[in-house]
């Protein structure tokens, strides 16, 4: 058990932490002192103080969210799917995207956002953007944003290199007239 609460401990697991597109995830979780949970993420809406669902059909790397209460606390718990591609000549071509951020729109007086990232079949992989430098084919790291951002990632493999971007905006500030 992992205590996050004063009063309440909660444990989530998945079957999986990188899985090919349309896969699957087995998910399990158990408390104590909790009265009631609810366990949210693409394809799952699940309650109780202890159970197991599956997602299916997972495409974008996503995180599960599992959230319980009592009388006088609430404690959470998360997961992170990546989902890692076949080969990045693949995914440039059609509708995947090797690295995204969630959420792509933040306020005029900035936010949290989420980037993540998957490959698989790369020999390396290299993350930048304002606040973030990683390395790894798959990962996840949440970043302020202050201003317009670009999150690049950039893969070598045996088919040569590729890249490929996240954007996150600001919204606009509107005035009154």
């Amino acid at each position: 058990m992992l205590p996050v609460g004063d009063s309440i401990a909660l444990n989530l697991d998945g079957s999986a932490q990188t899985i090919l597109p349309g896969g699957s995830v087995t998910f399990t979780w158990s408390s104590s002192g909790a009265k009631a949970c609810s366990l949210t993420g693409p394809g799952v809406s699940a309650s109780g103080t202890s159970g197991s669902t599956v997602a299916s059909n997972i495409i974008n790397s996503s995180i599960y969210k599992l959230e319980c209460s009592n009388d006088a606390f609430s404690a959470s718990a998360t997961f992170f799917v990546a989902v890692i591609y076949p080969d990045p000549s693949s995914t440039l071509s059609g509708t995947w995207h090797l690295i995204r951020a969630v959420p792509s729109l933040v306020s005029a007086s900035g936010g949290n956002t989420t980037v993540y990232w998957g490959v698989r079949d790369a020999d390396s992989c290299a993350v930048v953007g304002p606040g973030l430098s990683a390395v790894g084919l798959s990962g996840t790291q949440t970043v302020l944003i202050r201003e317009r951002s670009t999150f690049t990632i950039t893969c070598d493999s045996p088919n040569g290199q590729f890249v490929d971007t996240a954007v996150v905006n600001i919204a606009p500030v509107w005035q009154e007239l």
